[in-house]
């Protein structure tokens, strides 16, 4: 079908060059951080975007796509506007966008000249071509966006780390509109060429989507990376603030005995005192200084809240893992043990039990809690009940990656409100 330039408003271009446009590329950015008084520019953006086709809708059809160009410069301008994201990612997110929409355009062409309903002359054909287009692209935006956009876990998976990479990705995507629209332009289009446009673009949002898995793996090993460099420093802390509580209570141990041969009527006093201490020493003295910092840290938070706490620890079992090993697994999972413990109303449930074992040269360790949140899991993992879930769940993740570090494997369950973690290590 001829286009008219000289025809009135054409509600069809209005609709497939302009608000598909837009809503392609909003799928792909509506979950970035947005800037103070945003629907400012989004407003302004869409007005701008619609009366540019109002005005020269003939810049979107035949020869080379120029209105698109035009038509993506100012939606990339309101994004820049709009969102806080660095300018690369944006022009990421409004590639695919442009990508996406274009595969629904071109499938959906394929569909417009091979189907009889369309091609008829009845004077309403217009209109029904745009109320088909709009379910049509109504689902087809729907899928594009649970195959991709939902996948892309957050804006940093879509930056432009990898600057080369990304510019070839875009050189391909550009070639995806420039070569169909040149072979528009030469009278070369045909059905090939519409199939060609929608497998290359449905290529090019898979690529983008592998890549942003990669990414994301990337981001999540760094966070991993710069919690443990914290952990470290905290570790080095807790085990010189554990040594000076283990001579202090040493030193107790000797006034205490000093003060009973002095002082027999205040025997049940000291027994208490000498209970608290030995429990103490118990507890910590393992001979592992960054195991002994991070338990005698955790049981003085659980003695707090009144969490029941036993250890049961084999005291070479763990001497093959470093230090920062040692403290960020335990420390990572006595506190999510604590956390759970916390929330338990009846105090009398509230009980955490670890035992460390050494097999042959295998270490096992078992810690189990009672928790009255039930967590859910994806893939193995408790979801984190937080409300910034992105920034949170790594100290878990962390334990992940120390398991597999040793060559061992990482269990987490809950059943009848006891939550366990069970890992396993392999000595080098």
């Amino acid at each position: 079908m001829e286009y008219d330039y000289n025809s009135a408003f054409d509600l069809n271009y209005l609709f497939y060059f302009s608000l598909a446009y837009m809503a392609a590329v909003f799928i792909f950015v509506f979950k970035f951080e947005k800037r103070k008084y945003f629907w400012i520019p989004l407003i302004l953006c869409i007005a701008g975007v619609l009366v540019f086709s109002y005005f020269f809708p003939y810049t979107f059809v035949y020869g080379f796509p120029v209105g698109t160009m035009i038509v993506g410069l100012m939606i990339y301008v309101g994004m820049l506007l709009t969102f806080r994201e660095a300018p690369g990612t944006l022009f990421v997110a409004l590639m695919m966008g442009v990508v996406a929409n274009h595969a629904c355009f071109s499938l959906w062409s394929i569909i417009l000249i091979n189907t009889p309903l369309f091609q008829s002359d009845n004077p309403y054909n217009d209109y029904i071509q745009l109320f088909s287009g709009i379910a049509y692209f109504g689902l087809a935006l729907t899928g594009i966006y649970f195959v991709f956009a939902r996948r892309i876990a957050s804006a940093d998976n879509l930056s432009m780390k990898k600057l080369r990479q990304k510019i070839s990705l875009a050189v391909f995507a550009l070639a995806i509109i420039v070569l169909p629209s040149l072979c528009r332009l030469f009278e070369m289009e045909s059905v090939f060429t519409r199939v060609y446009e929608c497998l290359a673009c449905l290529v090019y949002l898979f690529v983008e989507l592998y890549i942003n898995f990669q990414n994301e793996s990337e981001v999540e090993k760094a966070k991993i990376e710069t919690l443990l460099s914290s952990e470290e420093k905290q570790r080095a802390i807790s085990e010189k603030s554990a040594e000076i509580l283990s001579i202090k209570a040493h030193d107790l141990k000797h006034q205490l005995n000093l003060l009973r041969q002095n002082d027999s009527s205040s025997f049940e006093q000291i027994k208490e005192m000498e209970e608290a201490i030995s429990q103490y020493d118990m507890l910590t003295n393992t001979g592992n200084k960054a195991f002994d910092a991070v338990v005698a840290e955790k049981a003085q938070a659980m003695r707090k809240h009144q969490i029941k706490f036993t250890c049961i620890v084999d005291p070479d079992a763990i001497n093959f893992m470093s230090p920062g090993d040692v403290y960020s697994f335990f420390g990572n999972a006595l506190t999510n043990a604590y956390e759970a413990c916390r929330q338990v109303n009846d105090k009398q449930s509230r009980y955490i039990a670890m035992k460390v074992r050494k097999n042959g040269n295998m270490c096992s360790v078992h810690i189990e809690n009672y928790t009255n949140v039930i967590p859910n899991f994806k893939k193995g993992m408790p979801l984190t009940s937080k409300k910034d879930a992105e920034s949170h769940g790594f100290g878990t993740k962390s334990m992940y990656y120390i398991a597999q570090k040793y060559g061992g494997h990482l269990t987490l369950r809950e059943k009848d409100n006891i939550f366990t973690v069970d890992a396993i290590f392999f000595m080098e």
